[in-house]
C-alpha cells in the first residue's frame, strides 16, 4: 500500500534578502514520491521508534477544527524507545486522531465559546459519548489502520529522497509534521528547511532560504460497498 505525498519547494520569508546568494536555484522543484508502508514486524518497530522520537522532540502536530496542537511523548521518558514506550506514543495518537474525527462528525467546535466557564471536552481529550442514532465514525481497526499510514509518513525519508532528487543537500532542518484533519480526510504535512546557505550553529536552530512542503494524498481508504 502506498501513500504519495506531493512536494515542492518554498521560499522562506524571514531573512530571505540577507540570506540569498549564488547558491539559492533559479527555479523552486516540485514534484510526487510514492512512499510504501512498512512491512514485517521489525519494519514497522522501526517506524513505531521514529514516531517516538518525534513526539519527544516536539515536532508533531495536529490541525483540526480550526486550531493547531502539539502532541507530546505519553511516557515522558526521553530516550525510551522500548515496545511499551512506542506503543503508548502510538496509542495516544490514535486517541486524537480519532477524538478529532468523531468531533468532527458531530459538529463540535474547536474553540470554547463565549462565556463558558465550565472545562471543554478539548480540554480532557477523551471521547465524549454519542447519540443513541449516532453512528461511530469509524471501526477502531479502520482508525488504527489510518493511523499507521500517518506514522509511516511521520519520517524524514520521503523528504530526504525529493532532495537528493534535485542534488540539493541531503539534510532536512527542524522538520515538522502537521497531521491535518478535516472533511472526513486525514492527510500529513511536513515541513523543513532544505538547501542552502545555512544559517545557525545547531540543529534546533539551522535554517536556509528554503522551505520543502510535503503533502500525502488523503491516508481514509476509502469505503467500498
Amino acid at each position: 500500500v502506498l501513500s504519495v505525498p506531493s512536494w515542492s519547494c518554498v521560499e522562506a520569508k524571514a531573512n530571505r534578502a540577507e540570506m540569498q546568494d549564488d547558491a539559492t536555484p533559479l527555479f523552486l522543484p516540485s514534484g510526487e514520491i510514492s512512499v510504501p508502508l512498512p512491512v514485517g514486524d521489525s519494519a514497522w518497530s522501526d517506524c513505531f521508534r521514529d514516531l517516538k522520537r518525534t513526539l519527544e522532540g516536539g515536532g508533531l502536530y495536529v490541525l483540526s477544527r480550526g486550531r493547531c496542537f502539539s502532541v507530546r511523548d505519553p511516557a515522558k521518558k526521553p530516550g525510551d524507545v522500548s515496545d511499551t514506550a512506542c506503543e503508548l506514543a502510538f496509542n495516544e495518537l490514535v486517541k486524537i486522531v480519532g477524538f478529532e474525527m468523531q468531533a468532527q462528525a458531530r459538529g463540535l467546535p474547536g474553540v470554547k465559546p463565549a462565556h463558558h466557564d465550565e472545562p471543554c471536552i478539548d480540554g480532557f481529550l477523551r471521547r465524549p459519548s454519542l447519540p443513541e442514532d449516532c453512528v461511530e465514525p469509524l471501526e477502531p481497526e479502520k482508525l488504527e489502520g489510518i493511523v499507521r499510514r500517518v506514522a509511516a509518513n511521520v519520517s524524514v525519508t520521503p523528504g530526504m529522497e525529493a532532495v537528493m532528487r534535485h542534488s540539493l543537500p541531503p539534510a532536512l532542518w527542524q522538520p515538522s509534521f502537521i497531521v491535518c484533519i478535516g472533511s472526513g480526510q486525514v492527510r500529513v504535512l511536513t515541513l523543513a528547511f532544505v538547501g542552502d546557505p545555512i544559517r545557525g550553529d545547531r540543529p534546533s536552530s539551522k535554517l536556509t532560504p528554503f522551505v520543502l512542503r510535503l503533502l500525502t494524498d488523503d491516508l481514509v481508504p476509502a469505503t467500498t460497498d
